[in-house]
């Protein structure tokens, strides 16, 4: 009775598929017929599964017969076929030996070609079901819950899985900062969430201000300046700052000191900025809708091997985005999905194993690879011409340390 019940609880959680596959089995095992198996129900192919008689097929089922002998296959063809209407096939006479031989032979063929027919069709199903599975895996929706609000549903299929922290983040400090590697989609994001973020804030995608922090960002981009007729022109930073919106602070962390100085005030809790060459009016109040983004390649703390561009960034500032610093990192179902095919996928990410290995720091497979590659297979390119396009660059010493010339054979 315990076996019967541990056996009854297996059985009934396979799938459909994984329940014919192990009926069909079975059938063969014994030598029975398994045509049945594709037409009962799932607690019918339990019970035969666990000990009982093959269940007759069910009254009310009524599929288009299969032909039982040569001779009704013979006549089958010669009714559907549109080009053998004047031919006729010649049949044995019944009760001859002719006639038996042929009889007991298409049963026999029968028999074995509709179990293996049955047989491959499971599989085939099974097959199916599971690359389905796959397919909703890979678009699993992320759905975002905000206290007071609607449930916000994102379905798009290219979205990094830490949309959701990026999205709160937001939502509750109006304040975030990304850190990672290059490439890992961090500036999109920023995109993604903004038009996902600001319907619900009576705000909209196009409040958005991207700015690009190199060392030459000055003061006066940031706060605006005066032309030599006396006219103000707003800065990038004060606009959404004032008037609602977000600013989207990318390479923050090659952002020069007195630039830096400039954000840090707008981070800081007076609510305002000065702003000097607006003569009439010379402060820009903070808006109850303004946020900011930090999107930085390092934690703040200077350059290193990869990042030699990188300065180190005022301790307040890191301060003030402690508990909304999110790392970002390389997504393995993103660049799957960018580069479109597994071969050239797993070259990639073999290629960035070998050099993290090797700690060839100062080298980046980010998530563009992907999307090229993507590009350049659509073009016909091999992966041999692809992966010599993207080490142009390199050392001999650097190849010869991921053993370049065996990754290639290896995928070609």
């Amino acid at each position: 009775m315990e076996d019967n019940l541990r056996n009854r609880k297996y059985f009934e959680s396979l799938t459909t598929a994984e329940l014919k596959k192990e009926a069909i089995q079975k059938c063969k095992d014994n030598g029975q017929k398994s045509s049945w198996v594709q037409t009962t129900s799932n607690e019918n192919r339990i019970q035969f599964l666990l000990g009982e008689e093959a269940p007759s097929v069910p009254s009310d089922y009524a599929p288009s017969p299969l032909p039982t002998s040569l001779r009704e296959m013979q006549e089958h063809n010669a009714t559907t076929s549109t080009e053998t209407t004047s031919k006729t096939v010649a049949q044995p006479k019944a009760g001859s030996m002719e006639s038996m031989i042929v009889d007991a032979v298409s049963d026999k063929i029968k028999n074995e070609v509709t179990d293996d027919v049955m047989e491959l069709a499971v599989g085939l199903e099974s097959h199916v079901t599971e690359m389905i599975e796959k397919a909703e895996e890979m678009v699993k929706p992320v759905n975002i819950q905000i206290k007071d609000k609607p449930t916000i549903t994102i379905t798009e299929d290219m979205v990094h899985p830490k949309f959701s922290e990026v999205f709160e983040a937001l939502y509750y400090k109006q304040l975030v900062c990304m850190v990672g590697p290059a490439g890992t989609g961090k500036s999109t994001l920023a995109r993604q969430v903004w038009d996902k973020l600001a319907p619900t804030i009576d705000m909209t995608e196009n409040d958005f201000q991207y700015i690009g922090c190199s060392a030459g960002l000055s003061e006066a981009q940031l706060l605006g300046k005066m032309d030599a007729h006396g006219k103000y022109h707003t800065g990038l930073a004060v606009d959404k700052f004032e008037n609602g919106g977000i600013n989207v602070w990318d390479e923050a962390d090659a952002m020069d000191g007195n630039a830096g100085l400039i954000r840090n005030a707008m981070l800081d809790g007076q609510g305002y900025i000065a702003v000097p060459n607006r003569t009439q009016n010379p402060l820009a109040w903070k808006h109850d809708n303004y946020y900011d983004a930090t999107i930085m390649n390092t934690f703040g703390d200077g350059q290193d091997f990869t990042y030699s561009g990188r300065g180190q960034q005022d301790s307040a500032t890191l301060d003030r985005l402690g508990d909304v610093t999110i790392f970002i990192d390389y997504d393995k179902g993103l660049e799957k999905k960018l580069a479109n095919d597994d071969k050239w996928a797993n070259m990639l990410w073999e290629l960035r194993k070998r050099m993290n290995k090797e700690h060839i720091h100062e080298r980046i497979i980010s998530s563009r690879r992907f999307h090229d590659a993507n590009v350049w297979n659509q073009a016909g390119k091999s992966t041999k011409w692809y992966l010599e396009r993207i080490t142009t660059s390199w050392t001999v010493e650097e190849l010869d340390k991921i053993n370049f010339r065996g990754l290639v054979n290896e995928y070609k």
